[in-house]
């Protein structure tokens, strides 16, 4: 009797089992989350259906011992695999654009960290940041990160001047310095264009505050005035607005950690010594003698010059002692208006020039990674930028952009009357050529070498165009070639602006239901399924012997 109630309670066992782990997976999916109670559950029931495996014949107790060595191995297998892949994870980048990886420019600021720098990250959530942020210490053992509940020793580690109102947030330090925190719930949303790509640009964010919080000091740039040159400020009440405005830009110099400030030359002997960077965009009127000797004593110093310098449109003398300056140089700014078919071709004014991929440079700091944004460049009303391919001598000089191979140039005279007539008229092929629209000024360590007490050469950035940088005109790709110079300027190239990659919206949003019923079937289903399954192959071949 006690014999056939036992083999009834083994039959019974498994049944049992089985409706546990249904109410397991059920309780899990309505519940969101593979709770307690669940957990408990499932447990039991998969002891329960091991009830299936027991025989009561004392004779086959071997078979039971090898089944039990069998599991034992089964299971300490998976876990050292797991062991393993947990201490030593090794991932391959399939998606397109390589968007789960670090871009080259981070993971080369990472091999220079010279010095100690610690992130931490207050958020809820522990795994997805510590996972991204794996990424960054197995570029560098400098690197470390902490999470904190947000909660707690937010408020208390802010740094003075911090004003940031989101508990949620990243903090950089090194040593004493600290930067500003990113905001999560904010810096991360804010820009509407870049919102497909959320991780490149924390990354960009997180990689800047790195470079700023390790650099000895700050950048200072300084914008002149007093010559109409586009303003520093929003100019909202204008009529013109944002196209006489760089607001924008100097918000974006602003945001790398950059002092942004203007000057008015006719009120100071000299252009100040804390200067990295003097920006020259778009004067109407030439600088007075006074002015330019400030500026010649500051190149002469090797400090550098971002110039954009729009074409005349008149016949009347233009810039005269500014353009003189920059043929010291061995640079000669067009004074005609360049025309291009190719932006006609692209439904635009035959007076925008269009830079297209191949119009950048692809071995200049300033333009190699333009090209992978994948869009064209325009520069309204430009004129060409003109050199001896030597230079003179200690300073080289590289084009960084081109229009298309069919441009040419026109007078200011044909310009007004193409205007004021409407003319459409293209001249013969034999006159169209491609012409340079930005050049790169720099020292040429050859002949340094060689002359070791030659004066300083600055660097300089000269661009046929200034309105490409108005608040009007400002797009991605405009942003990157205007920031990417100022940076190559000031020799800051490691505070870098990670290129948005330009890939179509895949989202797929799945319900809180639907992620737990993905979880529960990966997880913890198919893995049974599979074990289950093994066991009632092996035990069914053993009993048909």
């Amino acid at each position: 009797m006690i014999e056939k109630t036992f083999r009834f309670i083994l039959k019974a066992l498994p049944v049992l089992g089985a409706l546990l782990l249904g109410a397991a997976v059920v309780l899990a999916v309505r519940g969101g989350e593979m709770g307690r109670l669940p957990s408990i559950l499932t447990g039991a029931g998969f002891l329960m259906l091991l009830a299936m495996f027991i025989k009561l014949e004392s004779g086959r107790i071997g078979w039971y011992v090898r089944l039990l060595v069998i599991a034992s191995l089964m299971f300490g297998n998976l876990a050292f695999i797991y062991l393993l892949v947990d201490n030593h994870p090794l991932s391959w980048d399939l998606t397109s654009g390589e968007r789960m990886s670090l871009a080259p420019q981070t993971k080369d600021v990472l091999h220079k960290l010279q010095k100690k720098v610690e992130v931490t990250v207050y958020a809820t959530k522990n795994e997805p940041f510590a996972s991204y942020l794996d990424r960054f210490v197995k570029e560098s053992e400098r690197l470390t990160y902490r999470i904190e509940n947000p909660y707690t020793k937010a408020e208390e580690e802010k740094a003075p001047g911090d004003q940031t109102d989101s508990n949620c947030r990243i903090v950089v330090r090194c040593g004493d310095k600290q930067e500003p925190s990113i905001n999560l719930d904010k810096d991360i949303e804010k820009d509407a264009l870049e919102r497909l790509d959320r991780t490149r640009k924390l990354e960009r964010l997180l990689v800047n505050a790195i470079v700023k919080v390790t650099q000895e000091r700050k950048i200072h740039v300084y914008l002149t005035t007093g010559h109409g040159e586009k303003a520093l400020e929003t100019l909202a009440s204008s009529n013109q607005g944002s196209t006489h405005s760089i607001f924008e830009f100097a918000k974006m110099l602003h945001e790398q950690g950059m002092n942004v400030e203007t000057l008015d030359l006719r009120n100071e002997s000299a252009v100040p010594d804390d200067c990295d960077t003097l920006i020259i965009a778009g004067p109407v009127v030439d600088f007075q003698e006074n002015e330019m000797q400030a500026l010649r004593t500051h190149l002469e110093k090797g400090r550098s010059l971002f110039a954009l310098l729009d074409p005349p449109l008149t016949e009347r003398p233009h810039l005269t002692r500014l353009r003189a300056l920059l043929q010291e140089y061995g640079i000669n700014v067009s004074d005609q208006v360049l025309a291009d078919c190719g932006s006609y071709a692209a439904d635009q004014s035959y007076f925008v020039p269009l830079v297209r991929g191949d119009g950048f440079n692809p071995i200049h700091p300033v333009t190699e990674n333009l090209n992978a944004l994948n869009e064209n460049m325009t520069m309204p009303l430009a004129a060409a930028i003109k050199h001896d391919p030597k230079g003179p001598a200690g300073i080289a000089i590289m084009d960084l952009v081109y229009s298309s191979d069919k441009s040419w140039e026109i007078s200011q005279a044909q310009y007004q009357q193409i205007i004021r007539e409407q003319l459409r008229s293209i001249p013969q092929s034999s006159a169209f050529a491609k012409f340079p629209l930005a050049v790169a000024v720099y020292p040429d360590q050859d002949v340094l070498k060689k002359n070791p007490n030659m004066r300083p050469c600055p660097r300089m950035v000269v661009i046929g165009d200034s309105d490409f940088l108005s608040t009007a005109q400002l797009g991605r790709i405009q942003k990157s070639f205007g920031l990417f110079s100022v940076l190559w300027l000031t020799q800051q190239s490691d505070l870098i602006s990670i290129p948005v990659r330009d890939v179509a919206a895949t989202s797929l949003i799945l319900t809180p239901q639907q992620r737990n019923m993905v979880f529960v079937f990966t997880v913890v289903l198919l893995p049974l399924i599979i074990f289950l399954g093994g066991l009632a192959y092996t035990t069914i071949r053993r009993r048909t012997r």
